[in-house]
């Protein structure tokens, strides 16, 4: 009989051992990656992700993208790189999926760090006493301004387009998104925007343009947001409201227009000196191109 105790007293401990191991087992720490909980816990957090957000928007696709959706679009990419044969496609109007050139993963990338940073960086502040909600505030509009502007690009350039404003963290978010109307895209871009708009002035939430230059170059600053507005204004046809936005740019005192000697161009071409109903010359003005390409310079150095 105490044989027999010994025998189920051997057997609880080893149970209880083996619950212990595989409970442990069952919640191991990712060795390559921190948990959302684990990170999201101090302003100093919310900073780092958001300077990698910045970050992502230097990535070779998205430099690139950038630059062909702009000039792409505006069938002005003439002769550049006519040895790329997937560009040389895309020159002659030839898009197809597997194409490298027209990868939009990178633009992906850094829309769903804003994404994931907008929806987390309150954690930040619920958890961290020096966190204030002014600093919280700036952050969560930078990462609104950046996930508007990668969107614009690309819908811009392919119209309707898989749209989302909710984190992909783990597996069970859906990978997969079906394309959304692009006017509807544009329509929620600009509503996101209008809220951090509504002030209509220098106290919006984000970095002060003219309070420490140097922390805050090349920092989303409220007078980003206006322009990104008015262009999203101009084109969806609302002119009032895109003039009203260039025109809180201008009269901040902080930029201006960079003065560039223009040409005249225009007159009756031989056809039109035929065609007795064209009565008058079509003049028209076009930037001097020895000061835009001084200027293209200057910038670049």
């Amino acid at each position: 009989m105490k044989q027999y105790k010994y025998v189920i007293t051997l057997l609880v401990t080893c149970q209880l051992l083996l619950t212990i191991g595989c409970s442990d087992w069952l919640h191991l720490v990712p060795e390559d990656g921190v948990s959302i909980r684990e990170y999201w816990k101090t302003k100093e957090d919310v900073r780092s992700a958001m300077n990698g957000i910045y970050a992502s928007m230097l990535a070779d696709g998205t430099v690139k993208g950038i630059f062909l959706y702009g000039e792409g679009r505006a069938d002005v990419i003439g002769e550049y790189n006519r040895t790329n044969a997937r560009m040389l496609k895309i020159i002659e109007g030839e898009l197809e999926a597997d194409n490298a050139e027209l990868d939009w993963s990178t633009f992906y990338t850094t829309i769903n760090l804003c994404n994931t940073l907008v929806e987390y960086a309150p954690l930040a502040f619920e958890n961290d006493n020096t966190f204030t909600q002014k600093e919280l505030d700036q952050y969560v509009a930078q990462a609104i301004t950046v996930r508007t502007l990668m969107y614009f690009y690309l819908v811009r350039a392919y119209g309707d387009i898989p749209f989302s404003l909710e984190p992909y963290v783990d597996s069970s978010s859906p990978f997969v998104l079906a394309k959304s109307d692009k006017e509807e895209i544009v329509k929620s871009l600009i509503s996101h925007l209008e809220a951090l708009n509504q002030t209509g002035n220098e106290k919006l939430p984000f970095p002060d343009a003219k309070a420490d230059p140097a922390q805050n170059k090349c920092r989303v600053n409220v007078y980003t947001l206006k322009a990104l507005l008015a262009d999203l204004y101009l084109w969806n046809e609302q002119y009032e409201e895109c003039i009203r936005q260039c025109d809180q740019i201008l009269n901040s005192n902080m930029y201006s227009l960079i003065p560039v000697g223009r040409e005249m161009k225009g007159g009756k071409d031989e056809e039109d000196e035929e065609d007795e109903e064209v009565e008058e010359e079509l003049v028209y003005y076009v930037a001097n191109e020895s000061d835009a390409n001084n200027l293209f310079l200057s910038l670049s150095m």
